[in-house]
This record gives structure tokens, sequence and C-alpha cells, in this order.
């Protein structure tokens, strides 16, 4: 294996890896949306509003993440052909 196809197949399976942290289990997202059909049906006790509330959290989480991710590897070329990362926001 050539030096350019390792680091090729490092890259990819770091890739792979940080993509599969941020998306969440589609069996989270199904009890999410259980527990919305639900509480429009009946009120939620105690226990599975903190559920609700922490499931939440871990989409909301892993949508923002997967969004960094995104915009991390964005570029904008300009008229020239020059690629430029985008930059963070600067805050006020």
């Amino acid at each position: 294996m050539y030096r350019s196809q390792f680091l090729f197949a490092c890259f990819f399976f770091q890739e792979k890896q940080e993509k599969e942290a941020l998306t969440m289990e589609q069996k989270k997202i199904d009890r999410i949306n259980e527990l919305a059909r639900k509480a429009k049906k009946e009120p939620l006790t105690a226990a599975e509003i903190e559920e609700r509330d922490l499931l939440r959290r871990e989409y909301i989480d892993s949508v923002v993440g997967s969004l960094r991710v995104q915009l991390d590897n964005t570029y904008t070329v300009d008229r020239h052909g020059n690629k430029t990362r985008l930059r963070k926001r600067e805050e006020a």
C-alpha cells in the first residue's frame, strides 16, 4: 500500500467514526416520536418527561455536531479559483 493510499484510508476511517458518533440511533429517534405521540393523548410521567428531555438534548447535539462537521469541510471559491475555508464568525 502506498503512503497516499494509507493516509486516505486513515482519513476515511476517522471521518466515518466521527459521522457515526454524531448520528443518533434510529431506536432513540423512534422513542422521541413515541413519547411525543403519547404526550398528545395523555400526560407523561415525571420519568418519561425526564427521558424525553434527555433524548431531545441528545438529538439537538447530534444535529448541531453534524452541521459543524459539514461546515468545517466547506470552502468558498473566488473568481480566481482560490479556495478559502469558512471562518468562524467573530462574536461581538
